[in-house]
């Protein structure tokens, strides 16, 4: 190696000088830290502000989710409710539905099944009795019709067993009593909280020991117009017509009163219902309710002194009952008493007679 060349490489090996004036590029300090993995050092500043391998320091009043917070920064609805949604002024008022929820039509097919029971009990100035067993059926299909129209429809069947025992054994046995119904129903829109509904129910009444003539039909229909006022106060306002021995117009109508989730007050006639929402237990919702209904039923038969006579059954019953609701299925059992209790011939033959009140055990279950 030449001397000149030995000069050239001490003067490349040595520290340069420092000067005031700007170096074309220099390494910033986060870089140089990385290249040398470790925190910077030597002819440069340290920095003020957090480096990469160093823990990022938690400022005050900042967003930690492991350590109490500043109330300034905490979530608004942690300890309080929203506040726009807890200011009454800009809501409306709480809108509540009573014991059974909002009651849209459920659409599809719905079976229900019914049993009743009701002890021997004495026909009034007759040395006779009766004894009633009953068993009600139906298929129901509820299907949108039209813009916001609902269309139901059932088709029924009710059987009756009357065992009669004393003089009217004579008149009348044992009856057993078949319906064969198709209940048809148009509910229009809801408009401005007016909802229309009109009903038609035809159907065959007979013991089938006979021809069927005009007497076996009955030929049901009804109309009523429905006011919701408020989330609290529903009116209701109609007229029944039912054809059995006797032409009866019925009103019908009432209120049904919903003042909080727990109470539903149906005052309504011919039938009407008080609930009351026990809660939810034993795999299911439950109420306890008390009912009232007026109720007709005529059947024609095979009458001993009369061939294809129409006999008409007449009662007033109120029920004390337990309804549960277990999602797929709904079941109810109730002990009712039943007064004004009366039996009337279409021939006039046996005379019409009264019946003494007696209780009724009564279930169903509907799908």
């Amino acid at each position: 190696m030449t001397s000149t060349t030995l000069c050239l490489l001490l003067a490349f090996a040595a520290e340069p000088i420092s000067e005031s004036g700007s170096s074309w590029y220099e390494f910033s300090p986060k870089l140089a830290a990385s290249i040398r993995g470790q925190s910077p050092s030597g002819p440069y500043p340290p920095s003020s502000g957090p480096v990469l391998g160093d823990p990022m320091p938690i400022a005050p009043n900042t967003y930690d989710p492991f350590q109490p917070q500043n109330p300034a920064m905490q979530d608004p609805f942690y300890n309080y409710g929203d506040p726009a949604l807890m200011n009454p002024a800009p809501m409306p008022p709480p809108l509540f539905s009573g014991v059974n929820g909002p009651q849209p039509h459920r659409f599809g097919l719905i079976p229900r099944f019914d049993i009743g029971y009701i002890p021997e009990s004495d026909i009034q100035n007759v040395n006779s009795g009766v004894e009633m067993f009953e068993f009600d059926a139906e298929l129901r299909r509820n299907s949108p019709f039209g813009l916001g129209w609902v269309f139901s429809s059932a088709a029924q069947f009710n059987y009756r067993a009357w065992s009669f025992s004393g003089l009217a054994a004579g008149a009348y046995g044992r009856l057993n009593l078949y319906r064969f119904g198709l209940d048809m129903q148009m509910f229009t829109p809801d408009v401005n909280g007016w909802t229309l509904q009109f009903g038609f129910n035809p159907s065959i009444n007979t013991d089938m020991e006979h021809q069927l003539t005009s007497d076996a039909w009955n030929f049901d229909g009804n109309i009523a117009a429905r006011l919701q006022y408020d989330p609290v106060w529903t009116f209701v306002l109609g007229v029944q017509y039912w054809d059995r021995v006797d032409d009866i117009v019925l009103p019908t109508g009432g209120v049904i009163i919903t003042p909080d989730d727990r109470w539903e007050l149906r005052l309504l006639f011919p039938k009407g219902r008080i609930s009351y929402f026990l809660g939810n237990f034993w795999q299911g919702s439950h109420w306890l309710y008390v009912s009232s209904e007026y109720h007709v039923e005529a059947y024609q038969f095979n009458n001993v002194f009369t061939p294809r006579d129409r006999v008409q059954y007449e009662d007033w019953r109120f029920a004390l009952g337990l309804r549960s609701d277990h999602g797929w299925f709904d079941k109810y059992i109730e002990v009712a008493w039943i007064t004004g209790r009366s039996f009337e011939n279409q021939s006039g033959f046996p005379p019409d007679v009264d019946v003494d009140d007696q209780f009724m055990v009564r279930g169903g279950i509907r799908f």
